[in-house]
């Protein structure tokens, strides 16, 4: 859910699409779920998972948003565990 539109973007993974039955499935599902693709970009766009160095995540998030071709950027798991409570 984006923090500004309360607009929920879904990125499915398409396993098999190839396959008729799995692209059928998929079309029912948009058509259930009422959801839309969207196709505003000029360029299609991309999901990339970066590993970055432990301890730099977050100066890596902001480094990313600096960019004008990234449309946004943000921690995929960030968690302070203390071993010794």
């Amino acid at each position: 859910m984006h923090y500004q539109t309360n607009q929920i973007t879904v990125f499915p993974k398409l396993f098999q699409i190839k396959n008729k039955e799995h692209q059928s499935d998929w079309l029912q599902s948009m058509e259930i779920l009422q959801l839309t693709e969207n196709s505003d970009n000029d360029v299609s766009g991309n999901i990339i998972f970066f590993h970055v160095p432990a301890g730099q995540e977050k100066e890596w998030v902001n480094k990313f948003k600096t960019y004008d071709f990234v449309e946004w950027a943000e921690l995929n798991h960030y968690v302070d565990i203390n071993p010794w409570p």
